[in-house]
């Protein structure tokens, strides 16, 4: 069961008691993404991201290492198209070390120039690294190709030597200002903890102020666009993409059924026929990609050059066999019983259950209950996932990367 409090700051908490674990798991969810950046400082979400472990005005970045390290917890963060994570894990006697923790880094970054200087070198090498993995660029790649690099969508989270260029300590402040508010953010808590949660957040986010909140204004347009990158190596890898759903959007459930069925796994359709019967791959696998106003499906292989008309080859024959056969009811059955062990098994996890309840809280403003998503997961069926199915698979809005 979920409780969720709002501070008079505006902050919001939702937290899930689980009694039977040591352990508890706090996030501090903030509505800001790359999707969210203008053009000309694309990467600075990312940025803020790694600026806000390199010191407080109290803690240096190594006593913010030590201090987590010292209980034998775990602090880390991410960010995303849609937002931006801080998390810890620590046993639940420590809750109060997560939440002071925490709470410095993003209430008293130091944010100094030699600070910004050096992690800028350090952003510039995971560029590089990226840019050297062509299994991850062409990922990227495909987003860009679908909503184009001068989109939130399209553009990379990581952003660019040259927008990273022009971040100095005045740009960060005056963008953390607008975005990293309380009323633009969900703090998540689940694990074991007392009655008197709301209050032991407060004592250390309560005096947290600003106003600002980031609005959802998304006007990226989806096209049917193809990027191709040459490189002297001995792999071709490429992405498929097609036009899929939002995150809310309860076609979400066939689909990410059949996409089960289809290149989820070792026993998929894609997986077996090009890689265990044919031998062509090492890596082929299909995703689901979901945001608050559009989705993609994507197919994605690695392969020798030489075997890449093949490869393609059988990877349309399986839509158009998939267009054209709707899935038996073993294969359904299959397909919803992967999707229910997976979502029950995530459940068990402390530190998943916290990120799916912030998640939810931020970007959504609600949580459904576990029943509500088995219940949904039940009412998938061959009709209704043979007809996403023809929705999904339109070559004449397939992207390539």
């Amino acid at each position: 069961m979920y409780k969720t409090y709002v501070l008079p700051n505006g902050l919001r908490i939702i937290c899930e008691y689980i009694g039977y674990v040591r352990s508890v798991s706090v996030g501090v969810f903030v509505k800001n993404g790359s999707r969210h950046e203008p053009q000309e400082l694309s990467g600075i979400s990312h940025f803020i991201e790694h600026m806000l472990f390199k010191g407080t005005e109290k803690r240096s970045a190594l006593d913010i290492a030590e201090e987590v390290d010292t209980v034998g917890g775990a602090l880390n963060a991410y960010t995303t198209k849609e937002y931006t994570c801080f998390y810890a894990k620590m046993l639940d006697e420590n809750l109060d070390t997560a939440l002071d923790v925490l709470s410095d880094m993003l209430l008293h970054p130091k944010l100094s120039d030699g600070d910004i200087a050096l992690e800028k070198n350090v952003v510039y090498e995971e560029i590089a690294m990226y840019e050297d993995s062509p299994e991850d660029m062409v990922h990227e790649l495909i987003m860009e190709a679908a909503w184009g690099v001068e989109s939130g969508l399209g553009a990379s989270t990581l952003g660019t030597k040259e927008t990273l260029s022009k971040i100095d300590s005045r740009v960060l402040r005056d963008y953390m200002a607008k975005t990293y508010t309380p009323k633009n953010c969900v703090i998540a808590v689940a694990g074991n903890f007392g009655d008197d949660i709301e209050q032991r957040v407060a004592a250390y986010f309560g005096a947290w102020r600003g106003s600002g909140v980031v609005a959802d204004t998304f006007q990226e347009q989806y096209h049917a666009n193809r990027i191709i990158r040459q490189k002297e190596i001995e792999q071709v890898h490429f992405c498929l993409g097609f036009p899929a759903y939002p995150s809310e959007d309860d076609r979400n459930y066939p689909a990410l059924a059949f996409n089960n069925i289809f290149g989820a796994g070792m026993s998929s359709s894609l997986f077996q026929k090009v890689r265990e019967q044919r031998g062509l791959v090492y890596s082929i696998f299909s995703y689901m990609a979901s945001y608050l106003d559009t989705g993609m499906f994507v197919i994605s292989a690695s392969m020798k050059p030489e075997n890449l008309s093949e490869v393609l080859r059988l990877v349309y024959a399986e839509i158009d066999a998939a267009k054209c056969t709707p899935l038996d009811e073993k294969a359904m059955y299959k397909a919803k019983q992967q999707l229910k062990g997976n979502y029950i098994l995530g459940l068990e996890n402390v530190s998943a259950r916290m990120q799916s309840i912030g998640r939810a809280k931020l970007l959504l403003g609600k949580v459904r209950m576990p029943e509500e998503i088995l219940q949904r997961i039940e009412k998938i069926n061959p009709e209704n996932t043979f007809a996403i199915v023809g929705d999904i698979f339109d070559y004449g809005r397939m992207c390539v990367s």
